[in-house]
Order: structure tokens, then sequence, then C-alpha cells
């Protein structure tokens, strides 16, 4: 017996799997249209924050629950509610600052929810944020501190980072 299509469920990541030069091709729109029409089931599988997914959620066909900031986070779009998610620990806030002072220059921000806060800027961190149309609060550590966090992201130059 055929298993139905509705049995499937497809997750694409998104930069350098379902994007090409920051567009979705309209051959990926198609098939991807051709077949949640017959019932499958397709999301995103993303490191990206649930703000920036959002942005291809629409234009994908995604019709179920997203998958973000590395697997932290599922997000239903429809209902504009987070479903699951877990978070760093605690201990992981303590972290930031010995970072930053060991490699200063480095950008530095935390995903809370849905939220963004940035630490410290980078060139990279302005690049990221432009690039994803980020909105984003800037903050402290401390500040932050009174949220979750699901994603802790620092940027700067490669022979930095390396």
């Amino acid at each position: 017996m055929k298993p139905y299509i509705s049995e499937y469920l497809i997750a694409s990541d998104i930069d350098g799997t379902l994007l090409i030069d920051g567009v979705i091709p309209q051959q990926d729109v198609d098939a991807i249209a051709a077949f949640t029409a017959r019932g499958g089931h397709f999301t995103l599988a993303t490191g990206r924050s649930v703000q920036s997914a959002g942005y291809y959620v629409r234009a994908a066909g995604v019709n179920c629950p997203v998958i973000a900031c590395n697997g932290a986070i599922l997000y239903d779009f429809d209902r504009q509610e987070i479903l699951w998610q877990t978070c760093l620990p605690e201990s992981a806030k303590a972290l930031i600052a010995p970072v930053l002072e060991r490699f200063p220059g480095l950008g530095a921000e935390a995903h809370c929810g849905k939220d963004l806060y940035i630490f410290t800027w980078s060139q990279e961190t302005k690049d990221h944020v432009r690039y994803e149309r980020l909105d984003y609060f800037d903050s402290t550590v401390a500040g932050a501190a009174r949220y979750d966090w699901t994603k802790v992201l620092f940027a700067g130059p490669p022979e930095q980072i390396d």
C-alpha cells in the first residue's frame, strides 16, 4: 500500500539550500506548491531566528510550524505563537562578558523568543541585522538577563572568530 502524501513532511534549511542569491527559485516554489496541494507538509528548519525565517514563510508555501534558532524554537506562524522552545542555561549568561573581554570588537547578540537584544556591535553584526532585516533592542547583558535566551551569536571578522 502506498503511503498518502499527507504522511510526509519536508523541512528545508534557508541559507544555501532554499535561497539562491537571496531568492527562492520559482521552480522550487512551484514544486513546494504542488507537494502541499496534494496534502504534503512543508516547513523550514533553520538557524535563523523566528523573525528572520518569517520573511520566507509565505513565499516558500510553509504550511506547518517552523523550526528556528537551530532547533531551539518551534513556531506556528498561522497562530503567531511559540509552540515549544528550549533555552540556554542561566550559566550561559555569565560567559558573555569574559568572551567580549578576551575578544574586544566582537559583536554579541542574544535571541530571546522572537526578540533580539544586541550587546555589542561589529561590522558583521551590522551586516547580519541588515541582511536578515531584523528588528532589535540595544541592550546590555544585564538588561537582557531577565529573559530566557534561545541563542547567542558572536560576530566578527573571520580571523578573529577562528
